[in-house]
């Protein structure tokens, strides 16, 4: 029977829903989350009245607990911020939040009193319904918020549910999240350090780290971690190791003598625990260096001990390692201001579908795709058109490759960008490799990895600063072993005045 009409009947029945197929005493899980209970029937562990959501969704509801998941709650934190109230964002945002809770739903009678509830999250381009029962962790969870709502330890429940056991989300990489919780395409940067990834100007592969950050973030999620090996039990400067945050905002103040400072505010999913170092919220002598209604502006004259802090720009490329962007489904960073249409946003999501078949058209192990990733019999090649848009000489593209792969299976992936060296003309067809002898390699803007690279599948993205014209993407991918098993595929383009061409059998 579908779970969402064994929920729908059990509430008509005014039974107890028991989700079978996620059973948190099995032996597969229990070594994970320990002891459980009953959220609907042992009210005295959580001493305080239960509840979904009280007054909607908020960041600061949001507190790990046990598990080791914080790149799941730092994206989760970044959809549920209350920030740019009354923009396209904010309004895209607060309705993803509400696909992801389906809180309508959940707070009813027919789910609080059944002890069963739905979430959706997205894969491979469709949003999934997942239901569970209220059966908890006691310890191996995140926490409920201070006003007693449990939306948070349930949406994780939902999502480790998702993604096959709590062991499974205990470690990851928070653009796959990103992805998951919004329907955007996620970019990770894990190369986010000076003389890495980013050149001492504070540039990205040529372009601004600024002036990028504060156009994206009016219609992205950004999330920021960093990777030190010492665990969360290490804390430097107020900041945890291994840990991710959100970043919530990008700004440049301007300082009583009349100087610019870049800062970036961030947010840990703690709740708790902020950063110490210069321009903290208890740096009182850096801050009197600022106007009153300057600081009112941040909002640092409300600074509470909430997780949430402003850093120089500097100090956070200094102590953060990797980067996380997800753009928000259908937004354009060259779009102008005002409400885009429900129809417009789909169109801008251009997707094409196929099916990986290895030793029919796609490789049967590592060393193969090495030899064959500019094979069209091995590789699958798609042809994008960039049309002006915007009123800007370039533009900004984002890509993703998405596959039916589960989380912590080892897919590996080589993904490609492709240009005519003298010619704008569409590309006739299939490319064998002699004929990219005529093209030059296109660099994305994040990842910044030059060069030929095979990557981990994790719902990869690619931002792009691309000229109009037409471009070649090539893909190739097979499991680290041999395996002939077939995997379903989507290259998805998200943006205004873009299309997606197969070149090859898909």
């Amino acid at each position: 029977m579908d779970q969402v009409v064994k929920l729908r009947k059990a509430s008509e029945d005014r039974t107890d829903f028991e989700d079978n197929q996620f059973d948190l005493d099995d032996r597969e899980h229990r070594a994970t989350v320990e002891r459980t209970f009953r959220l609907s029937s042992h009210q005295s562990i959580t001493k305080d009245m239960v509840s979904f959501i009280v007054d909607g969704s908020q960041s600061s509801d949001i507190n790990q607990g046990g598990l080791g998941d914080c790149w799941f709650l730092a994206a989760l934190s970044c959809i549920a911020t209350k920030d740019q109230p009354g923009t396209e964002v904010a309004k895209i945002k607060e309705d993803t939040i509400e696909t992801v809770l389906q809180v309508g739903f959940n707070k009813t009678m027919m789910a609080e009193g059944t002890g069963g509830f739905k979430f959706k999250f997205f894969r491979m381009g469709e949003w999934v319904d997942v239901v569970i029962d209220d059966k908890l962790p006691l310890r191996k969870r995140a926490r409920p918020s201070d006003s007693g709502e449990w939306w948070v330890p349930l949406t994780e429940k939902a999502y480790a549910k998702f993604n096959g056991g709590y062991e499974k989300i205990q470690g990851g990489q928070t653009g796959r999240a990103m992805t998951d919780l919004s329907g955007g395409i996620a970019v990770d940067m894990n190369d986010f350090e000076y003389g890495l990834g980013v050149n001492e100007n504070n540039t990205i592969n040529g372009i601004n780290l600024v002036d990028l950050l504060k156009k994206i973030q009016r219609n992205a999620l950004i999330c920021t971690s960093n990777r030190d090996g010492a665990g969360n039990e290490q804390i430097r400067k107020g900041l945890v190791s291994g840990h991710a945050y959100s970043l919530l905002a990008v700004d440049t103040m301007t300082l009583s003598d009349g100087s610019k400072k870049d800062m970036v505010k961030i947010r840990n999913p703690w709740g708790q625990t902020e950063w110490t170092g210069d321009w903290s919220d208890k740096d009182s002598a850096n801050w009197s260096r600022v106007p009153a209604e300057e600081k009112k502006r941040l909002k640092m004259d409300e600074a509470t001990n909430d997780g949430a802090f402003w850093m120089a720009l500097r100090d956070w490329v200094d102590e953060f390692e990797n980067l996380a962007i997800c753009a928000l489904p259908g937004l354009d960073v060259n779009d102008p201001d005002g409400i885009i249409s429900e129809e417009e946003m789909r169109n801008r999501d251009h997707r094409v579908k196929g099916t990986f078949r290895p030793g029919k058209n796609a490789p049967l192990n590592t060393g193969h795709l090495c030899q064959t990733f500019r094979n069209p019999v091995f590789s699958t090649q798609v042809e994008l058109t960039v049309d002006a848009y915007g009123g800007t000489d370039s533009r900004l593209v984002w890509l993703q490759v998405l596959t039916d792969t589960p989380l912590k299976e080892n897919r590996l992936l080589m993904v490609n960008f492709w240009a005519k060296r003298n010619d704008d003309s569409e590309f006739d067809g299939p490319q064998t490799s002699r004929n990219f002898r005529r093209f030059k390699k296109i660099e994305p803007v994040i990842p910044a990895s030059p060069g030929y690279n095979i990557s981990v599948y994790q719902h990869n993205g690619f931002l792009l600063n691309l000229n109009p014209g037409k471009y070649l993407i090539t893909l190739s991918s097979c499991m680290q072993q041999n395996c002939t098993d077939p995997a379903d595929f989507m290259v998805r383009a998200m943006g205004a005045n873009l299309k997606l061409r197969p070149l090859t059998s898909m």
